[in-house]
């Protein structure tokens, strides 16, 4: 082997070490989230490319880039990603938007409801953002017809097997 040919081939084997030689732990996909179990009023549901079937309104939130897309973290300390992504749900009138928490194989950890129906019976996810093993997350909750809109913001955490969310 020539001298250049041992350089490149010890810098490939190099970035190949350092990048973990391609292995990474386990995490909840594209495709577990599209599949995942949906939460209430669905339980027992799965989705089918992120909307649950025959419902009128219910699906999973997912457009890469967007603020409120999904954020893939290891919120439960488990040693891989889980996805927290915002659920819709409703038909006649909305239901407030609410965070679910997804494992492995699309396994429904838990929901959050964001607010509180007999205040504002319509919250609307704006944002959220890894911030560590928590995420930062951005709404507006709201009444009928968008009166008396408030801005939130705060943190969602997984604390003692459950979301939570401490508001600023």
């Amino acid at each position: 082997m020539s001298k250049s040919t041992t350089a490149i081939a010890g810098a490939v084997m190099a970035a190949i070490l350092a990048s973990g030689c391609g292995m990474q732990a386990p995490g909840v996909t594209v495709v577990d989230l599209q599949t995942a179990e949906a939460p209430y009023p669905y339980e027992g549901t799965r989705m089918v490319d992120g909307k649950v079937p025959g419902a009128t309104m219910g699906y999973v939130r997912h457009e890469p880039g967007h603020p409120w897309s999904p954020v893939y973290l290891d919120m439960m300390g488990r040693g891989y990603q889980q996805a927290l992504s915002v659920f819709v749900s409703g038909g006649v009138q909305m239901d407030p938007d609410r965070l679910m928490l997804t494992g492995l194989g699309g396994q429904l950890v838990d929901t959050l409801w964001l607010g509180r129906s007999d205040e504002a019976p319509y919250a609307d996810v704006q944002s959220m953002e890894q911030d560590g093993d928590s995420v930062r997350v951005t709404w507006v909750s709201h009444g009928a017809a968008g009166a008396g809109a408030v801005e939130h913001a705060g943190t969602v955490r997984y604390e003692d097997g459950r979301l939570t969310y401490s508001g600023d």
